[in-house]
C-alpha cells in the first residue's frame, strides 16, 4: 500500500522528467501540466475530487466526522443546557443524550410529520423538551420546502431537492424561547436548519450580546450560495462577539482566522466558542 506522499511523487516523475527532489512547486507544476493535456483525465479529476472533499472532512456521519468527539470532550464539564435546532427525527439529540446524559435538551423541529417521527423517536427522555415550531430571526411564520426525497431536507430556501411541497410554519426567536423557558445561559447550541443558521443566530442576539451561549455548532454548505450568507459572514458576527471560530476535524477542531480558501461551500461544520472559556478551546482545539 502506497502512502499519498509515494503516489504524488509517483505522478510528479510521470509528469516531469528528471525530477530528483518532490516540492510542492515540483507537485503543482505536474498538476497544472495534466489539467492542461488533452487527454482524458476525468479519473484523475474524480480521484482529486474525492481525495479533497475526504481532506477537507466532507463528511455527515458522526462517528467519523467529528460530531462525537465534539460531544465525548465537552461531557467531562457537564453541560447542563443544550439545544438541537433542526433536530429532524432525533438522531443528534439521542447521540448527545447519550454522551451527556445529564444535560436537558431543548429539541425543535419545524415540519409536523418530522416532529412526530421526532417525538416517537424520543419517547421517555425525560431531559428531553421537544418544540415543533423552528427558531429563526423572528416570530411568527415562514414558508418551509419539505422534499419527496428526504425530510432531511426541509429548508426556507428552495434548494434544487427535487420535488416539494411548501408549508407554513412556526417559528419563534429563541431569545423569546429563553424568556419563556427561564433558561439563563445555553452550554451547547447545534444547528442545522439547511441555510437558516444565520437567521436562527439574528434570534438569540440578546443571548449571544451578554456572552449567555458558550459553544455554538453550525452547518456550512451549498445552501449558503442561495442564503448569501457566506462563512466570512459567521466570522465576522461570532468574531466580533467573543467568539473563537473553527472547523471541525474527526479528532480536534480546528481554531484560526478567516481565510478565503474556507470559502469551498463543503463544511460541513463549524464550532465557536467564547474566548474566555479557555477550558473549552483546550478541550477541543488540536
Amino acid at each position: 500500500m502506497f502512502t499519498s506522499e509515494q503516489i504524488a511523487a509517483s505522478i510528479v516523475r510521470d509528469v516531469l522528467a528528471n525530477v530528483d527532489k518532490i516540492t510542492p512547486q515540483e507537485i503543482a507544476a505536474a498538476a497544472y501540466q495534466l489539467g492542461r493535456q488533452k487527454s482524458d483525465h476525468r479519473a484523475m479529476a474524480l480521484f482529486c475530487d474525492f481525495f479533497l472533499k475526504a481532506y477537507k472532512n466532507f463528511n455527515s456521519e458522526f462517528d467519523d466526522n467529528g460530531e462525537r468527539m465534539v460531544l465525548r470532550r465537552l461531557a467531562s464539564l457537564c453541560p447542563a443546557v443544550i439545544f438541537d435546532v433542526g433536530a429532524n427525527v432525533g438522531e443528534w439529540t439521542a447521540l448527545a443524550s447519550a454522551e451527556i446524559p445529564g444535560a436537558a435538551f431543548h429539541a425543535f423541529e419545524i415540519v409536523a410529520e418530522t416532529f412526530s417521527t421526532l417525538s416517537a423517536n424520543l419517547v421517555g427522555k425525560e431531559n428531553a423538551f421537544l418544540n415543533n415550531f423552528g427558531l429563526f430571526s423572528h416570530s411568527g411564520e415562514i414558508s418551509v420546502h419539505v422534499y419527496d426525497a428526504s425530510n432531511k431536507f426541509s429548508s426556507f430556501v428552495n434548494y434544487p431537492n427535487g420535488a416539494n411541497q411548501e408549508k407554513k410554519c412556526s417559528v419563534r426567536t429563541g431569545d423569546d424561547y429563553m424568556r419563556e423557558k427561564n433558561i439563563g445561559r445555553i452550554d451547547f447550541l447545534k444547528m442545522d436548519v439547511e441555510g437558516a443558521e444565520f437567521d436562527v443566530l439574528k434570534g438569540f442576539s440578546e443571548a449571544i450580546d451578554r456572552g449567555a451561549i458558550d459553544v455554538i455548532q453550525f452547518e456550512y454548505g451549498k445552501v449558503n450560495i442561495m442564503t448569501h450568507h457566506l462563512l466570512y459572514d459567521f466570522y465576522g458576527l461570532l468574531e466580533s462577539k467573543g467568539y473563537a471560530v473553527g472547523k471541525i476535524y474527526p479528532d480536534y477542531v480546528d481554531f484560526r482566522a478567516y481565510n478565503l480558501d474556507d470559502e469551498d461551500f463543503l463544511g460541513p461544520n463549524y464550532l465557536a466558542c467564547l474566548r474566555n472559556r479557555a477550558d473549552i478551546l483546550q478541550l477541543l482545539g488540536k
